[in-house]
């Protein structure tokens, strides 16, 4: 079971660790200083046993419930300069890879907090960052 969310954030690939030279070497363009964006889908998918009285793995709207305040703390935001609101944690570099581990670990938070582990046997199995048409990550954690 899917559920797909879109927000715009933009961001600036970039590495401490690494050199000037080395980050315009392997981030390329979107190592520019000032940044640029992208209109970001986030696909969450939870696997599970179908309750025999609502024949559902988990209603859509515990989806929406899990991925809303995780959208919400990106959407319209510079993924590098924001802190991130008490409860979210770091993004780090903000790859395509690392916004899918970060989503990973927010929703896989939100799984627990609701219980759905244990009580539905609903576990998180991936998470998909669409950054562009050709650029796709996913994260099975």
């Amino acid at each position: 079971l899917s559920r797909t969310e879109s927000f715009s954030a933009a961001h600036r690939l970039h590495s401490e660790a690494l050199s000037p030279e080395e980050n315009r070497a392997i981030y390329g363009k979107c190592n520019n200083e000032w940044g640029h964006g992208h209109n970001y889908k986030v696909i969450l998918t939870v696997v599970g046993l179908r309750h025999p009285a609502t024949q559902m793995v988990v209603s859509i709207d515990v989806l929406r419930e899990l991925l809303a305040p995780a959208v919400a703390e990106l959407d319209h935001h510079h993924l590098d300069r924001e802190p991130r609101s008490a409860g979210f944690p770091p993004i780090g570099i903000s790859t395509a890879e690392g916004l899918a581990e970060w989503f990973w670990t927010v929703c896989s938070a939100g799984l627990h907090r609701k219980r759905l582990m244990s009580l539905a046997q609903v576990r998180l199995y991936c998470v998909e960052i669409i950054e562009t048409e050709c650029n796709v990550v996913r994260y099975y954690g």
